[in-house]
């Protein structure tokens, strides 16, 4: 009971999308136009970043259904800003979310980097602009959605902007249409994990799992590979083949696993994580058991 109910409070936090959402605004920004930042391309650290760009930009064309939306760059935002405050913005930006590790009668805090897209008006938009590179905020009262994921490689800006959709149809949505939304969004068969393969990014593996531990605990098909090669799964649609997707709660080191279709980015089971440590043998092997426990 403890399990189900800790996985029931982590779904919530990965439905609000780890924020303070704000209903009206989500309603309203759909019937307006959502401006998206692009970095600026002249940025040594975003060029080094894998061009983020055109992440976003190809993210945003394929899974970004909510409203319309157009692309503008940092000084389109300090323009903004002064002409029509109220504008809603997708910026990107890095931040940092408070760990507790307890050890018997007391707990240390450590800070653990985490990399998301959020929405905001454009009057609460922070640019700080470094030598090397641009940096956007918003207070995290003001902001109105996010979505967090562990790194910035265009996997994870591509899912962010997947969950950014979601959030937005389901809270701008009338509460009696929610439940259909949702019961879109969850699992409907573990056991369709045993019929594809499942790739596994090697970043997201703790310390010291190997292939061996992969091969000894999990009893399916899987391949050990990298997030560029998972993200040409999801664009070529492949039926057959499944991947792991961690969203960070955002309060603890303790976050979502997800298990979804490169198909068609359903999810197909999920499980709790430790965000800060990494998919270990024994998560693996719970897997295994998820995808061999039927729904009643």
């Amino acid at each position: 009971m403890k399990f189900i109910s800790t996985l029931a409070l982590l779904l919530l936090l990965s439905l609000k999308g780890f924020s303070q959402f704000h209903n009206d605004d989500v309603k309203k920004l759909k019937d307006q136009e959502l401006l998206v930042a692009l970095m600026d391309t002249t940025d040594k650290k975003q060029l080094e970043d894998r061009s983020f760009n055109n992440s976003l930009m190809f993210a945003m064309k394929n899974n970004w259904t909510y409203c319309k939306y157009k692309f503008i760059t940092i000084d389109d935002i300090k323009a903004v800003a002064k002409s029509d405050p109220d504008t809603y913005i997708l910026i990107p930006q890095e931040a940092t979310i408070e760990v507790q590790r307890s050890h018997g009668n007391f707990s240390t805090y450590h800070y653990a980097h985490t990399y998301n897209l959020a929405i905001a008006k454009a009057s609460d938009v922070k640019i700080k602009k470094e030598k090397n590179y641009t940096n956007f905020s918003v207070p995290r009262e003001r902001v109105i959605l996010q979505s967090m994921k562990n790194g910035d490689d265009e996997l994870s800006v591509f899912m962010s902007v997947d969950d950014l959709n979601y959030y937005c149809a389901r809270y701008g949505a009338e509460k009696e249409e929610r439940k259909a939304i949702d019961d879109a969004r969850r699992p409907k068969d573990n056991t369709l994990l045993q019929k594809k393969t499942l790739y596994i990014d090697k970043a997201v593996l703790a310390e010291g799992v190997t292939e061996a531990d992969i091969k000894e605990n999990y009893t399916y098909a899987y391949k050990l590979t990298t997030s560029d090669e998972i993200l040409q799964a999801i664009k070529q649609k492949k039926d057959d083949v499944a991947f792991l997707d961690i969203a960070p709660s955002g309060v603890s080191k303790a976050g979502l696993l997800f298990v979804k279709s490169c198909a068609d980015l359903s999810t197909i089971l999920y499980t709790d994580c430790n965000v800060d440590k990494g998919i270990d043998k024994k998560k693996i092997k719970d897997l295994v058991i998820l995808a061999n426990r039927t729904k009643k």
